[in-house]
């Protein structure tokens, strides 16, 4: 009983982190170089009612610069937006279309960047905007799409915690 109790808290545990948001920003970190990064990103509209249309990503002045897009994406217009006091620097995407329905993931897009930080670069401050009222709808962090290897360890533990939990 006690198992089956930890298993089932360990599976809600994970959904509910799963659906925390409105919206994901995703992304994966490419170097390009030097100090030349690139963020391939994708954004999911995981429960606003209503489109996506504007998202805005911000970039802190102290850690990035020369920030240009990598990759277009038609369905998008993308702008810079320079040194916004209190919030550094932002990367405006603007939907040319319908937007991003519920449900739905925006194609990808990315953005590169010299790092002026020490570690590697990590996630980024995100909103995504009304685009009549400019009102905040859904505000976060973005977060890193696990990479392949980290998906196999979490399966095989998930394995060992299975087959202890038979026994």
């Amino acid at each position: 009983m006690k198992r089956s109790l930890i298993v089932l808290t360990v599976i809600f545990s994970l959904n509910c982190a799963c659906f925390a948001n409105l919206s994901q920003l995703s992304y994966s970190l490419e170097n390009l170089g030097g100090s030349r990064w690139q963020y391939n990103y994708q954004l999911e509209n995981i429960a606003l009612e209503e489109p996506i249309e504007e998202f805005t990503i911000w970039f802190n002045t102290s850690d990035y610069a020369n920030i240009t897009v990598a990759e277009q994406n038609p369905l998008w217009d993308f702008a810079l937006l320079l040194d916004v006091p209190n919030l550094g620097q932002g990367f405006d995407g603007l939907a040319t279309g319908e937007g991003i329905s519920q449900g739905r993931v925006a194609s990808p897009f990315s953005v590169s960047f010299d790092w002026l930080g020490q570690e590697e670069p990590t996630s980024q401050f995100f909103e995504v905007v009304d685009t009549d009222t400019y009102e905040t709808l859904d505000s976060g962090a973005s977060v890193a799409v696990p990479e392949p290897t980290s998906l196999a360890i979490f399966s095989i533990a998930s394995l060992i915690l299975r087959r202890r939990l038979r026994k």
